[in-house]
């Protein structure tokens, strides 16, 4: 929305979002050149009022000047006031780099964490498969001493006796 002052007899270079008061103190009538202007709420005393409510009902009167409502402010910052901007500035970006730190950091532990899990995944069923082979030799073992039959039994390398 691109506001320019009609009066012509003044030109202000601020910035857009800035209206001036008009030096030559003429009433300015600001066109819009993409829509309308909503009415803007001033505050005048505690509450909130249009100020060009009451000049309304005035025929043939446009609103008055932008000058009696807007007041100057001071942009000059005081030494102090700048020390704070950047000690906040500064922290604000030391506390972005602490958060990414934290960041990477947890993932690197989640990381961490899911390689222990399966590397003892792994030797846990790396485990399971031993004892699993390791029974399966004793069926086996146990399957060939029951087809060999009770005379297996007493057949061996050495007398019983030292067995």
């Amino acid at each position: 929305m691109a506001m320019r002052p009609a009066c012509g007899a003044c030109e202000l270079q601020q910035p857009p979002h800035f209206l001036a008061p008009c030096p030559c103190r003429q009433r300015l009538r600001f066109e819009n050149t993409a829509r309308a202007i909503a009415p803007i709420p001033w505050m005048q005393g505690a509450r909130f009022r249009h100020p060009f409510r009451a000049e309304r009902n005035k025929p043939g009167e446009g609103p008055p000047p932008l000058c009696d409502f807007i007041q100057w402010l001071d942009t000059e910052q005081s030494t102090e006031a700048k020390e704070h901007v950047e000690r906040e500035t500064r922290w604000a970006a030391e506390r972005w780099q602490r958060m990414l730190q934290e960041e990477k950091m947890e993932e690197k532990r989640k990381k961490d964490k899911e390689e222990i899990q399966m590397r003892f995944a792994d030797v846990e069923r790396r485990q399971a498969e031993e004892r699993e082979a390791d029974r399966e030799r004793k069926r086996e073992r146990t399957r060939r001493a029951k087809e060999a039959g009770p005379e297996a039994i007493r057949k061996g390398k050495y007398p019983r006796y030292t067995q």
